[in-house]
């Protein structure tokens, strides 16, 4: 759908100006609703006839990634291509972030669409945001302040937080210390193609049990989750044959996953165990490794 309506585009210099032009309100200067333009990839197809204007954040300095003593901050204008080049995130504890930024879409795109513009708009099966997930980002809004959510509770406010004006600056990913290692797995149709259903590990292995696991799946529900209650059962315990295959199935038959043309709920909920475990699995291996 296009913009047709479109009267007003603001080019704001600092973080505060984006803010306040993006918070609803009557203003003279201010026909409709005001939409954050980052990347551009994914603003046409939700526009529609009530957005007036948009607000181009391409000059504020949000496109970086920065590695410090506690945590990883990636500014939420960092193109996905940069995300699976950046050498610092190459590593055990990071690697599945440049292998979901890969996943988000072609090369073309990938150097348009940006970090905050993929998580504004992530679908249920977003492999990008369930691995962000199961790295335990938080995402940093500026509204009337700056504030500092858990990705998980961001996507649960998240429609209301960015239609009340809220705009997404950084990601912050948590440092994992030694013996930590994540891992992707997914199911599409074609090795290229966006999976139907995905999942991401991301542990601590400390004298060979499992410490601080964090899992997450694409595909299942509404939005990406977190398994939170497999996480409790495996936490403390040797990823062994019958402790994976528990979580498996503790996997299956905690989700209730929606059906569509790629894959029937039933179809889901068994690729949902699968790839669980074998996220897990190859996280656990990656950790041992890396001890």
């Amino acid at each position: 759908m296009a913009l047709v309506h479109l009267q007003q585009v603001y080019r704001p210099k600092t973080v505060e100006e984006a803010v306040k032009a993006l918070t609803p309100g009557p203003s003279p200067a201010k026909e409709g609703r005001a939409a954050a333009l980052a990347g551009g990839t994914a603003l046409v197809a939700p526009g529609g006839p009530d957005i007036g204007a948009v607000v181009d954040l391409s000059g504020l300095d949000l496109a970086y990634i920065r590695v410090g003593a506690e945590e990883v901050r990636i500014g939420a204008m960092t193109p996905l291509q940069v995300l699976v080049d950046a050498p610092e995130l190459g590593n055990a504890a990071w690697g599945i972030l440049p292998q979901a930024a890969w996943l988000e879409a072609g090369r073309n795109l990938r150097l348009a669409a940006t970090l905050g513009g993929t998580l504004a708009t992530a679908g249920p099966e977003d492999p990008l945001a369930v691995a962000l997930l199961a790295l335990e980002a938080e995402v940093i809004l500026y509204a009337s302040e700056q504030q500092r959510f858990p990705l998980d509770d961001f996507l649960d406010s998240r429609e209301q937080r960015l239609a009340d004006g809220a705009l997404i600056a950084e990601v912050a990913l948590p440092l994992g210390g030694a013996g930590t290692a994540a891992a992707l797995a997914r199911v599409g149709r074609t090795p290229r193609d966006r999976p139907i259903v995905c999942a991401a590990a991301r542990l601590r292995l400390m004298a060979g049990r499992c410490q601080a696991p964090a899992l997450a799946l694409g595909g299942v529900a509404g939005r990406p989750i977190r398994l939170r209650q497999v996480e409790d059962m495996i936490a403390g315990k040797v990823l062994d044959e019958d402790v994976l295959t528990a979580a498996a199935q503790a996997v299956v038959s905690s989700v209730s996953p929606p059906a569509d043309y790629r894959g029937s709920a039933e179809y889901r909920r068994a690729m949902a165990g699968v790839l669980a475990r074998r996220a897990l699995m190859e996280a656990a291996e990656r950790a041992a490794t890396v001890g």
